[in-house]
């Protein structure tokens, strides 16, 4: 029980995780063609907070259908350089 995330489990904290890298992506409706996500990950989460939110979309994308054509990390630079970037291709 938190005092600053009302109460929430950690599953529900990483849910949210995963449903925010989705909705920064604006997956496409299939239509045959390639299209690119991108999300942000901060380089504060542990490396196995950063592989559940990536499997996480990876698993969504699949399961609607979709298929992985490369997933992609670089380092955001400015003001996000806390984060790492990553790219999804996926048709």
């Amino acid at each position: 029980m938190g005092l600053f995330d009302g109460g929430k489990s950690q599953e529900e904290k990483d849910l949210e995780k995963v449903a925010r890298a989705l909705e920064t992506m604006r997956v496409k409706e299939p239509d045959g063609y390639v299209h690119a996500g991108c999300f942000k990950v901060s380089l504060m989460w542990g490396i196995d907070t950063t592989s559940m939110v990536i499997d996480g979309v990876l698993e969504f994308l699949q399961r609607n259908g979709r298929e992985i054509v490369d997933v992609k990390q670089g380092l955001a630079s400015g003001a996000d350089a806390s984060n790492a970037l990553y790219t999804v291709l996926y048709r």
